[in-house]
């Protein structure tokens, strides 16, 4: 039987982190982060899992790796950054060409698909839940493996998303010592990444004949348990039963995501709710202009062209 995986696509800062989490405590899932940046950050950059362990002590990677690979200092890293680079662009993706190193792409698609296959096996989980949003690694499951992989695609307001990456955000979950911070982008840097992702993905599941589903960010802070449920069922994934207390709170446990936003590593009784601070702290200007550069997308997904502004303002989400 193949593997299930419920890939998060879409941009960055839209959300992802905490409807993985949430997808997390489901009975037989196994949030596993964005696997595509493990390499660097992890091996490379030497930091710590969600579960705040070293890979080499962490209780799924740890055991994951060294049943792969014999021990966690025997993965093949330098190998395994150079596949993932060899993944196509956008740009490839989205005009339908195929990627020149075929030979690379089918060694990488392998490597992951082990990966994936041990997680399943030393987890018991029956979904693997990868939020690495990106439309090549998405292009490299739906190409280069023998998976069972379901798509959720995921949006939000390009308005909060351009917002939220102007934030200057410390990163809470590294050594204090590293002074890491996420990364930040203009407005008009975050609208081209935002067109130039969705608008990949797009084109991407109409090629593919793989179950898919399009989730507002929005829609799912204003009925969590709801969507979260509905959104699982209608990718024809098994759900036995909500995590939910009610409709909003949940309790989060420990995670094992590899990599990630910062929030990954919120733990206990959590209310989701939408971090709508950009519809009053955000530049008027910023506003018109991505509203303006992002118009096709805001009435493809069903967003006012003109915010409303009546929700109070809430604190960045983590």
């Amino acid at each position: 039987m193949k593997t299930k995986v419920l890939y998060i696509a879409g941009r960055g800062r839209s959300g992802s982190t905490i409807l993985a989490n949430c997808l997390n405590e489901i009975t037989s899932y196994v949030n596993i982060g964005e696997a595509n940046y493990a390499w660097e950050n992890i091996f490379v950059g030497g930091h710590a899992c969600g579960c705040g362990e070293k890979i080499s002590s962490c209780a799924l990677w740890g055991p994951v790796f060294r049943s792969l690979y014999g021990s966690v200092d025997a993965v093949p890293v330098d190998d395994l950054i150079r596949q993932r680079k060899a993944l196509p662009s956008n740009i490839e993706i989205a005009a339908g060409l195929a990627p020149t190193k075929q030979d690379v792409l089918k060694e990488y698609g392998a490597a992951i698909q082990a990966i994936y296959e041990e997680v399943a096996t030393v987890s018991g989980a029956e979904v693997i839940v990868d939020m690495s949003k990106t439309p090549s690694h998405l292009y490299l499951l739906l190409s280069a493996t023998n998976l069972d992989t379901r798509v959720l695609h995921l949006v939000r307001d390009p308005r909060g998303n351009a917002n939220s990456w102007s934030k200057k955000k410390k990163r809470t979950d590294v050594a204090p010592q590293e002074d890491l911070y996420m990364p930040t982008l203009s407005p008009v840097g975050s609208c081209r990444r935002y067109v130039a992702c969705n608008l990949t993905l797009e084109q991407l599941l109409r090629r593919h004949d793989v179950p898919n589903i399009r989730l507002r960010y929005e829609d799912f802070c204003a009925n969590p348990a709801r969507m979260l449920e509905s959104t699982v069922r209608a990718l024809g994934l098994p759900f036995p039963g909500s995590p939910f207390h009610g409709q909003r709170e949940i309790t989060l446990g420990t995670n094992h995501t590899i990599w990630g936003n910062p929030g990954r590593a919120k733990s206990g009784v959590t209310r989701i709710r939408e971090d709508a601070a950009w519809r009053v702290n955000m530049a008027g200007i910023h506003k018109v202009l991505v509203t303006a550069l992002t118009l096709p997308f805001l009435l493809r997904y069903g967003y006012n062209v003109v915010p409303t502004s009546h929700q109070a303002a809430l604190p960045e989400a983590a």
